[in-house]
């Protein structure tokens, strides 16, 4: 087999702060198996690109730089890594990201098989339903729009799909998935993970087994991700790969903590 494909997204809409904990956490974690780390630079100007560079001298890693114009988010830079990258099995993180345990990838791949698709957390969580409860940013008709937006786009609540920071897929497998998408706003994005025509629900309609993979080495089917305690749930201390919500998640109060977990879950126990 060859080596997995680790690719990581450095764009220019967060802070090279989120760059320096990735790599940091990459160094500090070894992966455990044989991989080969392309770091997706997109959307930087000239001398933002130069000081990022210079954070990744003296480490063994390929720049993909990608010039595409327009802001199609991560989606559209991994699907470019997925043409340069064709017939590889890919593991995908984004600017939050980074490994929280020594040979993750290891872990990881002692579930990998043929037509299984593997991430690292999940969630029952709807936008739609959630849409009811008006954000603090939002005015009445911004609200309003969202209803509407994700009544056609997203599943109720339970919506239980893989989260989209930490996931293993073959190339040939998103370029197939991504081929009619078009993602130009924060809200189609949020589709990719949890609409009706999410990544999971690709996968099951490819009738994969689909399964969340926690750092104590333990496979967790999608009516039982919640027992993976990767997210947003209990101590929520057995995640593999760390992004923005589970760090977040981790600085809540007990109460905020069973907010959280109702909203994602359904109830807290």
């Amino acid at each position: 087999m060859k080596r997995i494909i680790i690719g990581y997204l450095s764009s220019g809409y967060v802070k090279i702060n989120c760059l320096k904990n990735f790599l940091y956490n990459f160094k500090r974690y070894n992966p455990g198996y044989p991989c080969e780390l392309v770091i997706c630079f997109k959307k930087l100007n000239r001398v933002e690109k130069e000081k990022r560079l210079e954070l990744t001298k003296g480490l063994k890693v390929e720049i993909f730089s990608d010039e595409n114009e327009k802001n199609d988010h991560e989606w559209g830079t991994l699907k470019r890594l997925c043409e340069l990258k064709k017939n590889r099995i890919i593991f995908w993180m984004n600017d939050y990201g980074f490994p929280k345990k020594k040979n993750w990838l290891k872990i990881i791949m002692k579930h990998y098989k043929n037509n299984r698709f593997l991430g690292t957390s999940g969630s029952c969580s709807s936008h739609y339903s959630n849409s009811f409860y008006r954000d603090n940013k939002d005015n009445i008709f911004n609200t309003f729009y969202k209803i509407i937006y994700f009544f056609f786009t997203v599943p109720k609540f339970p919506n239980c799909h893989v989260r989209t920071n930490g996931f293993l897929i073959k190339s040939k497998d998103f370029l197939e998935f991504i081929n009619d998408k078009f993602v130009d706003s924060k809200l189609k994005s949020f589709l990719i993970e949890s609409g009706y025509n999410s990544l999971t629900n690709f996968f099951l309609k490819k009738n994969y087994n689909i399964f969340i993979v926690n750092r104590n080495g333990e496979k967790f089917s999608l009516n039982k991700m919640k027992d993976s305690q990767t997210f947003a749930y209990a101590n929520q201390d057995k995640f593999l790969i760390s992004d923005n919500h589970i760090r977040k998640y981790l600085t809540f109060s007990n109460k905020n903590k069973m907010v959280k977990s109702k909203q994602v879950w359904g109830k807290y126990e």
